[in-house]
């Protein structure tokens, strides 16, 4: 059951096509809030010891291969 609810919630995300790499960027975050049309993120650097990341909402209509596999870090790639 909760395996679905997981599909569920992921249902608005889609993958990335042939042409989508020359316009989309990767990203890391911790997803902070969602909502019906967007989700609200705060971006993670780990190479940078005290960076203490920017938060702000994305759209998910530019939001493309959202993987929340992992309960604390989140990625997912966006439309520059």
């Amino acid at each position: 059951m909760h395996e679905r609810a997981v599909l569920e919630k992921m249902r608005w995300s889609k993958g990335l096509g042939v042409w989508d790499y020359d316009h989309y960027r990767k990203a890391t975050f911790v997803l902070v809030k969602e909502s019906p049309k967007a989700i609200r993120i705060k971006l993670i650097d780990k190479s940078r010891k005290n960076y203490d990341g920017l938060v702000f909402w994305m759209p998910k209509s530019i939001t493309k291969e959202y993987n929340d596999q992992d309960p604390n870090i989140k990625t997912a790639w966006f439309w520059e």
